[in-house]
């Protein structure tokens, strides 16, 4: 069982790594390492944000396992969700139920909002991941020139 609290300033270090780690980088469309200046700057504007959500989760131990992000896209209901799990805790399933109580939580504040997620093609375990935790309409497209799907979440959808 995990749960999950908001992410505030004593967190940036520990979203840092996490962001730079080799698997987070290699499945981000920017897979440049992040210099921690660019991070500290872009953490600060988001922690405050009401358009942003950024949820750490720990396990029963009391040990972060990971995060998920929901940041609110400018002018319509729609927001883009991604996870990251730290790399001493995937393969364990967390990632299903930390999608789920992520939508729960940002869902019961923002009524009406679809969530999409940009999921490279060959990143098997997190499409699997997030059709099981009930995202769907799948579509493809090539974004920054990989090729992705598109999964989609709504309130209607579960």
């Amino acid at each position: 069982m995990l749960t999950f609290r908001y992410a505030d300033e004593s967190d940036v270090d520990l979203l840092f790594n996490w962001a730079n780690e080799e698997s987070a980088r290699k499945n981000s469309y920017n897979p440049v390492e992040i210099k921690y200046e660019d991070h500290v700057n872009w953490f600060s504007k988001r922690i405050d944000s009401e358009n942003f959500y950024l949820y750490i989760f720990t396990n029963a131990e009391g040990i972060n396992v990971g995060q998920v992000r929901i940041e609110k896209s400018t002018g319509v209901n729609e927001a883009i969700i991604s996870i990251s799990i730290d790399r001493e805790h995937r393969g364990r399933g967390y990632s299903v139920e930390m999608l789920k109580k992520a939508f729960a939580d940002f869902i019961s504040k923002n009524k009406g909002y679809i969530i999409f997620a940009y999921i490279f093609k060959d990143n098997r375990a997190s499409y699997k991941s997030f059709l099981k935790a009930g995202y769907g309409n799948s579509k493809e497209a090539v974004i920054k020139g990989i090729s992705s799907y598109i999964l989609s979440y709504s309130e209607n959808e579960r």
